[in-house]
Order: C-alpha cells, then sequence, then structure tokens
C-alpha cells in the first residue's frame, strides 16, 4: 500500500496549495495550474521516501506478475505440444475434408424483391 500513501500525500499537497492560493486571492484556474505546479516540486524534494516505497512495491508487484506470466506461458506450451502429438498421432483422418480445397462455395441466388430494390 505505499502507492496508496504517496497518492494521499501528493492529493494532500495539492489541496493544500490550492486552498491557500484560493486564500491568497488568486484566480481559481490559476490556482489549479499553480497548486499542480507547487504539488509537483514539493513532492519530488521532500517526498523521496515514500516515493521509493511506492517505487519498490510497484517492481515487486511486477516482478511477481512476470514470474505468474511464464508459469502459464510454460503451461500452454505443454498443452500445445501435447494437442501437437495428439493431431499428428491421427494420422491423415482429416485428409479427406481437405480433398477440394479450392472448390468454390455454390453461389446463392438473391430472392426477387420488389421492383424499387433494383437500385440497391
Amino acid at each position: 500500500m505505499p502507492l496508496l500513501l504517496y497518492t494521499l500525500y501528493r492529493v494532500l499537497v495539492f489541496a493544500a496549495a490550492f486552498v491557500l492560493l484560493l486564500w491568497a486571492g488568486a484566480n481559481p484556474l490559476l490556482a489549479v495550474v499553480l497548486a499542480a505546479v507547487i504539488a509537483f516540486a514539493v513532492s519530488y524534494l521532500f517526498l523521496r521516501g515514500p516515493r521509493d516505497a511506492a517505487a519498490a512495491w510497484l517492481a515487486g508487484r511486477a516482478e511477481r506478475r512476470g514470474q505468474r506470466a511464464q508459469r502459464f506461458s510454460r503451461e500452454s506450451e505443454a498443452d500445445a505440444a501435447y494437442e501437437d502429438s495428439v493431431v499428428d498421432a491421427d494420422g491423415d483422418a482429416g485428409a479427406a475434408t481437405d480433398a477440394a480445397p479450392d472448390a468454390a462455395p455454390a453461389a446463392k441466388e438473391r430472392p426477387a424483391g420488389r421492383e424499387g430494390d433494383a437500385g440497391r
């Protein structure tokens, strides 16, 4: 949950800067922009610890997801190898269905419609 804490800190810094700028009489649109810049600067300079903790947490999570993906990939490869062996063991069972791959399907006649349908 370090990411949640870091995000909370940044939102609090932004809100504090925004409220202070509004209290000082700044235009609301200008206050939003300046509060964002101030929040960025303050979080960059003073929130290094929480930022590093959040980055480490995200890196650990990505590593765990990568390990799961590798495990899933190995299982998929094993399934594909088994499927290939079953298909290869079948031999020429599917050869009869592949006898005429170039044969075109029979053309379907269009049913007669109303007279106004001819132009469509």
